[in-house]
């Protein structure tokens, strides 16, 4: 038997790094279950749940917003907590479907009846009913009911609106990055050493839902679970090209190979390689992802050469293909490049003049 999650977890967001893809923000309107830096929409997070196997499919199209039971809620944490065994309870009115939930969650003290012999399977359940659920699977009681439902979301529900089976896909995708105090661990990662479900299946299933971070070891994590990983082959990391407000679906990377700087993009999701292109030398420090304009990526190198003082020059990469826009030279003296407020490009400022790169190239 699997046994249950009883350990305290508290809510804290991932720092390892940030993303180089942008998820989708689509947000309905009146969804109450206000989440950051995840994928708001709801049947999103209702098909990332039906993958992990914590929703069942069938209800239909518009199923993320319908209103859900006592029994539901039941039949949701028992597939959550990915037990595999049932249990007695005293309850008349729980459905055949949802006894096994019932009794198992009655029998580890996770849920009690209206009465010593009704459940209320059919009553509606409520925002922080479900919290509670999840509160005391989390910890055996209810302290962790107002960071899983926060007390202005739950303002909302008292004064009327339904808890929906989306406003439950939001509580639970909010619940993946709570973590526990002790170990720092997330409850996703507890779900993928219980074996609820595989950090693959994980990195398929909330690929567009969950925030992706990256770490400088090249690991990629979704809610602290590594679906990918490309340890021990050298590689550094561009760090702009990691951050939230980046949205291209690769990130940058470069090793030393053979005497020169080999530069690569790394596909974000599953850490593949694809070479762009080599330049002489072996010192690279910093390489910065600026903009794309027109379909061209313009990265900021700085590096030291023969111990002299750091250097720069401008990269571009077009079709796939790396090329010096800008040499040592011609950049000398220059800060690092600012983005032009009225259009989409670049300027900088060097010894020799003011350089500005937009879609009709670089002039000074």
């Amino acid at each position: 038997m699997k046994r249950i999650l009883c350990t305290a977890f508290a809510v804290g967001m991932l720092t390892a790094g940030a993303s180089a893809y942008q998820l989708p923000q689509a947000d309905a309107a009146g969804h109450i279950i206000q989440l950051v830096n995840v994928n708001r929409d709801p049947e999103a997070q209702d098909q990332m749940l039906q993958k992990l196997g914590v929703f069942a499919a069938g209800d239909g199209g518009a199923a993320y917003d319908r209103a859900l039971t006592r029994a539901e809620g039941a039949e949701l944490l028992f597939r959550l907590l990915g037990s595999e065994e049932g249990g007695a309870h005293p309850f008349t009115d729980v459905p055949a479907w949802a006894d096994r939930a019932v009794g198992w969650l009655y029998q580890n003290k996770l849920v009690f009846g209206v009465s010593d012999t009704r459940y209320g399977a059919a009553e509606p359940l409520s925002a922080s009913g479900f919290a509670r659920l999840l509160s005391r699977a989390l910890d055996g009681d209810d302290r962790f009911l107002y960071q899983i439902l926060l007390p202005s979301e739950e303002e909302v529900f008292l004064n009327g609106a339904e808890f929906r089976r989306q406003d439950a896909a939001a509580m639970i995708t909010r619940a993946f990055e709570m973590r526990r105090p002790s170990d720092d661990a997330t409850l996703a990662q507890i779900l993928v050493q219980r074996g609820v479900f595989t950090a693959q299946q994980l990195g398929a299933a909330a690929w567009d839902v969950l925030m992706p971070v990256y770490e400088y070891d090249m690991n990629a994590y979704l809610a602290g679970v590594c679906f990918a990983s490309r340890t021990g082959e050298g590689f550094q990391m561009d760090s702009y090209s990691a951050a939230e407000s980046c949205s291209l679906p690769y990130f940058y990377a470069w090793r030393t190979e053979g005497g020169k700087t080999v530069y690569y993009q790394i596909d974000c999701r599953t850490l593949q390689e694809t070479p762009v292109g080599a330049l002489e030398g072996a010192d690279a420090r910093t390489v910065e992802y600026q903009v794309t304009i027109d379909g061209t990526d313009y990265l900021w190198e700085c590096a030291n050469q023969n111990g002299q003082p750091r250097k720069s020059r401008l990269l571009a990469v077009r079709e796939g293909r790396l090329e010096v826009a800008l040499c040592t030279e011609d950049v000398a003296g220059a800060a690092a490049p600012q983005r032009l407020v009225k259009e989409e490009g670049l300027s900088i400022t060097a010894s020799r003049g003011v350089y500005v790169v937009t879609k009709q190239g670089v002039r000074l």
